[in-house]
């Protein structure tokens, strides 16, 4: 099903298009499939939804063919983004055969890393080595060349695993040209090599559905409701691109880009020209022109031409898509938009044609053709029997009414549904409870409160491991963590400016970390993290600073979601981050309902919006409560 907003978004940013499928949204457990697109702004959309029988070839096939009819026979998008979905790939191929078609590369590595992890005995340090030298330098490829090098060291290094160099072989390179990058750095796809925007869009439906029990109805109805809460964003966004130019996009070399191109297209321009300045007189060598065949902008090596003849970026060295600031049909001018011209003319002269080759037919023709007409525009009227519960389904855990998914096979590891944790995850746990009356390791005010200490990996990803834990109920979701925080930064820039001391570039370049262990220059930072955690989980997230009284009393806080959608009057859940600060390490804190929680930080007030805008009353009477153990405790 498509909601007219979207197909109007649809028809003016049909570039690049991610889809996905996803479970517990509704009473029945049947699959939800979204089709998700990407606006010049960074903003995602939801082209269409369908709530499919099965996730087989057929399904997917009469999706992609309604989707075909929405876009149109002379629309083509660019790329097409999917996992490794038998039952979509030869669908996709088939209805969009001059589309790209790419495979998620954060999938991709799961899947990689999970089967090497059981080839090699259940070795995690063996599968997370392999995934990040190895298996990095095959698909990161920048030539034909490395790759086939790449390829080769892989072999001969790995000949004593023939299972693995079987599975690489077998599974992913016979589709190297959909996720290595010297394949897709040549396809249009504006940044975009993985389905994360499709997972935040079922992330944000969740949170919309509040639900995972819903009849059909009700989830049309509050897909609906997305759908005009994400068209207020876009037009938003699209109007501050068209009015406002911003200081650091000011004057030279934007003269002629600023009000005419999207505010994120002129920030990635900006962070070509540090590269270009990076790379100084070597820039025409190293260059590699990867961002202006991906993202059809300027590369480093034009930037350098345009600054050395002293001439502003030419509008026409940038591709239309970035330069769409109006959604087609609102009522602006549109001329700037020749692809549609005459578009629903077209459709109303075919509609006319059909239907006078319907009025010559036989009358018997004209009574069956008419039924089918008029059941696709009043299914209410065809009296329709709720479909039957689906008993054995992917992703939601027996029993359950959570929204949140079962995990996949490679999130499991060694765990089986139903079963408790591995011992390995039940002795962290038992080791750090142990710690508990250790006042180094928590205030010792709030050890009535503690039900449990839960400790996470760390290597220096266990602040967004905790995050995980608390959201995914797997701290190895770590990736997705930090990337769904990257792409909430990315895509509401207004929104946390000013509140990350290194600037947002920069923050999004940390958080986007996905390379396995890291060092400080990656770490979580608090406090400037926890803003858009707060806000993408709708949680409050309370950050209680290990040690002294004197550390817990200053450097401990409350982090309320800066926005919220409609649906929410509160947040959602809680999420409690212990800071060892002798071992430098971020551990998960599980406590009793209503525990007192530390203050709201100033920063949280300067940039609420008016959906959270009262919301810090609601603690008012805990906020109490901790303070008053604060002052007992001196």
């Amino acid at each position: 099903m498509a909601h007219p907003d979207s197909v109007r978004l649809l028809r003016t940013y049909y570039w690049i298009i991610g889809m996905d499928s996803t479970y517990k949204t509704n009473k029945y457990k049947l699959p939800f499939f979204e089709i998700i697109g990407m606006t010049p702004c960074n903003k995602n959309f939801i082209i269409a939804y369908a709530i499919m029988k099965d996730e087989t070839e057929g399904s997917y096939r009469w999706v992609l063919e309604r989707l075909r009819c929405l876009i149109g026979e002379h629309i083509h998008p660019s790329a097409i983004l999917t996992d490794r979905e038998l039952g979509l790939m030869r669908p996709v191929s088939e209805v969009f055969p001059r589309s790209s078609h790419l495979l998620c590369t954060w999938h991709i590595n799961k899947d990689v890393e999970d089967r090497v992890y059981r080839i090699s005995g259940k070795n995690q340090e063996f599968a997370e080595i392999f995934k990040n030298s190895t298996w990095k330098k095959i698909i990161r490829a920048p030539s034909f060349d490395q790759y086939n090098i790449a390829v080769e060291h892989f072999r001969d290094r790995f000949k004593g695993f023939p299972g693995l160099i079987q599975y690489i072989e077998g599974t992913w390179l016979g589709h190297r040209e959909k996720f290595v990058s010297c394949w897709t750095d040549l396809v249009l796809h504006f940044g975009n090599t993985t389905t994360c925007r499709v997972e935040s869009a079922h992330a944000q439906l969740k949170q919309w559905l509040n639900s995972s029990t819903g009849a059909l109805d009700t989830v049309w109805t509050k897909v609906d409701k997305v759908i005009q809460s994400q068209l207020i964003d876009i037009r938003k966004t699209l109007e501050d691109s068209r009015r406002t130019i911003g200081v650091h996009r000011r004057g030279f070399p934007f003269d002629k880009l600023s009000c005419r191109v999207s505010h994120y297209c002129l920030d990635l321009i900006s962070k070509e020209l540090r590269r270009m300045r990076e790379l100084s007189t070597d820039v025409y060598d190293r260059c590699g022109c990867v961002v202006r065949s991906t993202h059809q902008i300027p590369c480093a090596c034009e930037l350098r031409a345009v600054v050395d003849s002293g001439n502003p970026i030419s509008l026409d060295s940038i591709h239309p898509f970035w330069t769409k600031l109006v959604i087609l049909g609102d009522g602006l001018d549109t001329s700037a938009q020749p692809d549609f011209a005459g578009f629903q003319t077209e459709e109303h002269q075919y509609f006319h044609e059909v239907a006078d080759e319907v009025m010559t037919k036989d009358p018997s023709v004209l009574r069956d053709i008419s039924r089918i007409v008029r059941e696709r525009l009043h299914p209410e009227d065809l009296g329709y029997m709720e479909p039957e519960v689906k008993t054995n389904v992917r992703g939601r855990p027996k029993g359950s009414k959570s929204t949140k998914r079962d995990p996949s096979r490679h999130e499991y590891k060694d765990r089986v549904p139903g079963r408790p944790k591995s011992s390995k995850a039940q002795k962290n746990r038992t080791s750090a409870l142990a710690g508990l009356q250790n006042a180094e390791v928590i205030p010792g005010f709030l050890l009535p409160f503690v039900d449990e200490l839960v400790d996470v990996r760390g290597d220096g990803n266990c602040g967004f491991r905790v995050v995980a834990d608390h959201i995914y109920g797997d701290e190895k979701m770590w990736g997705m963590t930090r990337m769904n925080i990257a792409n909430e930064i990315s895509a509401h820039p207004y929104r946390y400016e000013g509140i990350f001391i290194d600037g947002l570039q920069a923050a999004i370049t940390r958080i986007s970390w996905e390379g396995g262990e890291c060092g400080p220059s990656y770490w979580m930072q608090v406090l400037d993290d926890l803003f858009p955690i707060a806000t993408i989980f709708n949680a409050a997230v309370i950050y209680i600073q290990g040690g002294t009284l004197q550390q817990t009393r200053f450097s401990s806080f409350t982090v309320l979601p800066l926005h919220s959608s409609e649906v929410h009057s509160r947040p959602s859940k809680e999420i409690v981050i212990l800071y060892i600060s002798g071992r430098a390490h971020f551990v998960r804190l599980n406590l009793q309902d209503n525990f007192p929680v530390p203050p709201i930080p100033t920063l949280w007030f300067q940039h609420r919006d008016h959906t959270v805008q009262s919301w810090h009353t609601l603690y008012a009477n805990r906020r109490e409560q901790w303070d008053s153990l604060i002052g007992m405790a001196d």
